[in-house]
């Protein structure tokens, strides 16, 4: 036992970002639902961290962010009939959509106050969604800046609103207020347009317009990826940033020296972050990279886990409630997965398939070559899937009581095509010349990728259900899970840095 705390003393001693990010989230969940089950980590925490003052920093920093998110935020319980009164919107996205009530527009973002109809405040800080007829009758507003709204306020889910916007009442500009969202749906719409006109009449204008801009309004779509598990690909995240950052990298030092190309993808992948919008996972993800584009820019040695809890904290500091959202959960248990478990699921597999050193490489023929190639692609693959699946299994399972046995299979290579759609699709908007040609070839491509989802019988969709996770299981679960990983990959002596920015 003493060895296996000794062992964590010293992970912590290298990771104190990620510690402090760790506390940070267990004092405003401890705020937000009043878990004392979320008071192990913290006892876990203080009995391996090194030294009493690592300790009572811990400590401060789990009070400081439970009174943050205490007092950050108002979250009434409301009746089912909800409440009326008037707010102070404040809008982060506005999308247009298609459903049985018609076309709508559809604002999210923030209720800064809600007041009753005696005027008292009930609400700050409320997340909610605001839907508004979008046709002749109606005068959509611009998403530019805040208004004040009169209606009625309901309580979706634990921490989540929909407001119903009075016919009468208009909404009311408040002066001074200002908001990306409007410049986003413009600069979004041309994005997808223009990809429409390369991609006419087809799934995969359809696919590479919401994998490019993140929007996903195509139903069908998005029922079909979920039937394999799929649904990460459609959400902006580590993965899309590192293909882009790679792509632009490559190209970038065809005309930069190393450092110079940092600096301008970082510009790049920042004005990109800003196009996109502030989610959790695009937020994880922009963070994540910018430290280690920032470390190749400065001569620093970046560490993944370390970066992982920078994006924690700064995530946590925006907006605390994010935590208690699914893409938030997924976001950062895969992307710990991948820095802790893979390693130590690629050292498992090499028991079947032995690492090769460089010396024995070059030895081999050239089919020989290609094949260890492909076949330590294959073992990585099946690694990588193994690792998260290890932990998002039980977050699914509590979520929604069933996995897609065949996502074990479609993880292991459809991220791997859809980079290839991306590559096309970037490689189309920046050769223009060759664009026309680039782009068929990608639809063909793209067309081909997306019936291997659509034309799948529904015979193999094939399900685990599990009706027995409860929020303590799965805590306790990935308490274990990663201590033990910790542990291990601590006595093997792995490094992360290779999946800084994943």
């Amino acid at each position: 036992m003493s060895n296996f705390i000794e062992t964590l003393k010293n992970f912590w001693e290298k990771h104190p970002a990620l510690a402090y990010g760790l506390v940070m989230l267990i004092g405003c969940n401890l705020a937000f639902s009043g878990n004392l089950l979320l008071l192990i980590p913290i006892m876990i925490l203080l009995v391996t961290i090194r030294g009493l003052a690592n300790a009572a920093l811990l400590i401060v920093l789990t009070a400081a962010s439970f009174l943050f998110a205490h007092y950050s935020y108002q979250l009434p319980s409301l009746p089912e009939e909800g409440i009326e009164g008037t707010g102070i919107i404040q809008i982060t996205s506005t999308v247009n959509k298609t459903n049985h009530f018609g076309k709508q527009a559809v604002f999210k973002g923030f209720i800064q106050t809600f007041e009753n109809t005696d005027h008292q405040v009930i609400g700050k800080n409320l997340p909610y969604t605001l839907s508004i007829p979008n046709n002749e009758s109606n005068k959509i507003p611009k998403a530019d800046k805040n208004y004040q709204i009169s209606g009625r306020l309901k309580q979706l889910a634990s921490g989540y609103y929909t407001i119903t916007k009075f016919k009468e009442a208009p909404l009311i500009p408040v002066e001074g207020s200002f908001s990306l969202a409007e410049f986003r749906k413009a600069a979004k719409q041309k994005v997808t347009d223009y990809i429409h006109r390369q991609y006419e009449g087809s799934r995969a204008s359809v696919f590479l317009a919401g994998i490019a801009t993140g929007d996903f309004d195509d139903r069908s779509m998005v029922y079909e990826f979920g039937r394999f598990g799929l649904q990460h690909i459609m959400a902006i995240s580590g993965f899309h940033f590192a293909i882009i950052a790679g792509i632009f990298s490559l190209l970038l030092r065809f005309v930069f020296n190393q450092r110079t190309a940092a600096i301008v993808l970082i510009f790049l992948l920042s004005s990109y972050y800003l196009f996109l919008g502030s989610a959790s996972s695009i937020m994880r993800a922009w963070v994540t990279i910018l430290i280690a584009l920032l470390s190749t820019v400065f001569k620093k040695r970046s560490n993944g886990l370390n970066s992982l809890g920078i994006a924690l904290i700064f995530i946590l500091l925006i907006d605390p409630l994010l935590s208690r959202s699914l893409g938030f959960q997924f976001s950062f248990a895969a992307t710990a997965a991948i820095l802790i478990l893979f390693p130590l699921s690629d050292q498992l597999l090499q028991s079947f398939l032995k690492k090769r050193y460089l010396s024995n490489l070059v030895q081999m023929d050239f089919l020989n070559q290609h094949g260890y190639c492909f076949l330590v692609f294959c073992r990585q693959a099946i690694a990588l899937s193994l690792a998260v699946t290890l932990v998002t299994l039980p977050i699914t399972l509590y979520y929604f009581q069933k996995f897609p046995i065949m996502s074990l299979i479609y993880n292991l290579f459809f991220p791997f095509m859809v980079s290839i759609s991306m590559l096309l699709l970037i490689l189309g908007l920046l050769l223009p010349f060759a664009g026309s040609l680039i782009h068929q070839l990608n639809q063909i491509y793209t067309e081909f990728s997306l019936n291997l989802i659509y034309n799948i019988p529904p015979s193999l969709d094939i399900y685990y259900r599990a009706n027995f996770f409860s929020l303590e299981l799965v805590l306790i679960y990935l308490y274990a899970v990663f201590c033990i990983s910790i542990y291990a990959k601590e006595r093997l002596g792995n490094d992360e840095e290779t999946f800084a920015f994943l």
